[in-house]
């Protein structure tokens, strides 16, 4: 009976080591904002405004590759061709990834603020124009005159 016991006392610690190792913390959890950097809203703003800036070249280089913009953010990541332009989406100090929506010709990104309410007025946005940006098309081949024979 104390050898049941003991297997049972084993297998029930074993067990509970699994379920509490299953249940710790994430290695893939966001990184967490400074509450410094929350409580500074100077700080807060540039390293947004730095955040959105970074983004840009990858929408040039999905606008280069793809000949359109992309109408969300996960689009940069998800691309038509399946080569991510970005691993996983950025997110905003309040840990939330930032959204783009397209306009027109142009693109907004943005971060929704501390209320995370889309379209409130502490979102805080970039609009990136790409309405003044021709897409150069290939050159057409010209016909080539083919030179006739002379004539005897």
């Amino acid at each position: 009976m104390t050898t049941q016991r003991a297997s049972l006392t084993l297998f029930l610690v074993i067990l509970g080591a699994a379920v509490l190792v299953g249940c710790g913390p994430s290695t893939q959890t966001p990184p967490r904002t400074s509450s410094a950097l929350l409580e500074d809203p100077v700080a807060l703003d540039a390293r947004i405004r730095e955040d959105l800036t970074a983004i840009r070249p990858q929408v040039d280089e999905y606008f280069q590759r793809y000949g359109d913009l992309p109408e969300r953010l996960p689009a940069l990541r998800d691309t038509p061709d399946g080569v991510a332009l970005m691993e996983s989406l950025p997110r905003d100090p309040w840990n939330v990834p930032y959204l783009l929506r397209r306009i027109d010709q142009d693109v907004v990104i943005y971060s929704t603020g501390p209320d995370l309410i889309v379209g409130s007025e502490d979102d805080i946005r970039m609009r990136l124009s790409f309405a003044d940006v021709v897409r150069e098309e290939p050159p057409v081949d010209e016909p080539v005159p083919v030179a006739s024979e002379p004539k005897d």
